[in-house]
């Protein structure tokens, strides 16, 4: 009996170091979203101490980042994300991170390679100096960077896919490998501190399709590069802002989203017969065309876009949770293939990239009710099986979760057999 007070002191202890740890967390997650991490905590000596900051701290946070701004947008009765935009944003950020994950980060480990062959300069790693130098650096490096993805229609056909939501939040940062201005919807114009710092006003003038905000606003953290460069615009109070791409796709396919400006591209270059105007369309501005300048003439594009109605094709409330089960179980598998690739070799872990990548492609047809997706997603989910029983040393949880997610796939196989015919143009079922 005399143990009892005893054991209940130290499950206090322990419970109050629980919360200790996850309040810290929380307000790590916080001060990365607005920028106030002390120097140290972002110094390394060495390339192989710099964490992945996507897959180590953005899937980490996200959620906690979610959840923030819903609460905010509910506080200030303003609309919430719509449930298949937000879906289609974190489908893209998978696909993202898929590649990250099987090739490693390839983008630090160049940087690496020119610093040792051809640096110019020694600076210290752990010097306040050399961290703003390199935080200065790093956000030029950006704008210059980000500025030729708008300007350059090569880059400008991996890079539109960030700009394709027509809603503006959060999850507008998901179709990218960054989170610099979360919660952008919720936060007015700062006024003066917009002549500094690149503020959710200035972001939310960058990714509108109005003529007044095309090619504005490139910085990251800092807006004096586009005062500089004459990129700068703030935003007008008299005019509502319209989001997403010139000519929006009116889709969720995702695997359309990331390759559809690509295939444009190559289009318009058999179009022409002229080498010159074949190199134009790669290496100018996605707006030209022959007899206007670089970047296309900007009367082509309306004052306020005449279709301001969202693309909302809707599916039915069961199908909606099935994309977000299904999405939650290819996070969790997506965190396995590190060690997929220790355990089985390489070439298994591309095997099993490709079936996370097929998983998210679903999702994104499911949403656009394609009439093939049924007998799909039966053979996606029974080849489930077939990849944990090979792979089953490094992509089973322990306990229930492996359960569960046995549980979901095999419920989905019946699920889809008994609504074979939903997205079937020529059946008289209706979609419910």
């Amino acid at each position: 009996m005399e143990l009892a007070p005893q054991i209940a002191s130290n499950v206090t202890n322990v419970s109050d170091v629980g919360m200790t740890s996850l309040l810290k967390e929380m307000a790590y997650g916080y001060r990365i979203l607005f920028y106030l991490m002390r120097p140290s905590e972002t110094q390394f000596k060495t390339v192989e101490e710099v964490p992945s900051y996507l897959l180590e701290v953005g899937f980490k946070y996200l959620p906690m980042y979610l959840l923030t701004e819903i609460v905010l947008l509910i506080i200030q009765r303003k609309k919430l994300p719509r449930w298949n935009d937000g879906l289609t944003s974190i489908c893209c950020l998978m696909m993202l991170v898929i590649p990250i994950a099987l090739l490693g980060n390839i983008e630090l480990q160049l940087y690496a390679w020119i610093y040792d062959n051809y640096r110019l300069v020694d600076l210290p790693w752990d010097s306040t100096f050399t961290w703003i130098c390199g935080v200065l650096a790093a956000d030029l490096g950006f704008y210059v960077w980000h500025r030729m993805a708008h300007e350059i229609n090569l880059i400008w056909a991996f890079h539109q896919v960030h700009h394709t939501p027509e809603d503006f939040n959060i999850f507008t940062g998901a179709r990218l490998p960054s989170f610099n201005r979360q919660i952008a919807i919720t936060i007015p114009s700062l006024g003066f501190i917009e002549n500094f710092i690149n503020t959710s006003s200035l972001h939310r003038v960058h990714h509108g399709r109005n003529r007044y905000c095309i090619d504005k606003n490139y910085g990251a953290v800092l807006s004096v590069w586009d005062k500089l460069f004459g990129s700068f615009e703030k935003e007008r109070k008299d005019e509502k802002i319209y989001y997403g791409l010139v000519h929006p796709l009116r889709t969720w396919d995702v695997l359309y989203m990331q390759f559809h400006h690509m295939i444009g591209i190559f289009k318009r270059v058999i179009q022409y017969d002229n080498l010159g105007d074949k190199l134009s369309v790669i290496f100018k501005g996605p707006g030209w065309y022959p007899g206007v300048s670089r970047l296309g003439d900007l009367n082509d594009i309306p004052v306020t876009p005449e279709d301001g109605d969202v693309y909302d094709k809707k599916l039915p409330l069961w199908a909606n949770l099935y994309c977000g089960l299904h999405l939650g179980v290819t996070f969790l598998l997506i965190k396995t293939i590190k060690i997929v690739g220790t355990l089985y070799g390489s070439g298994m872990m591309w095997l099993f990239g490709i079936y996370l990548f097929w998983s998210i492609i679903e999702i994104g047809w499911i949403l656009e009710h394609k009439p093939f997706i049924p007998i799909l997603e039966i053979i996606r989910c029974f080849v489930y099986f077939i990849v944990e029983y090979t792979l089953s040393c490094a992509i089973l949880y322990n306990g229930w979760v492996s359960t569960s997610i046995r549980m979901i796939f095999l419920s989905s196989i019946f699920v889809w057999y008994t609504k074979k015919d939903i997205f079937d143009p020529l059946s008289a079922k209706k979609i419910k």
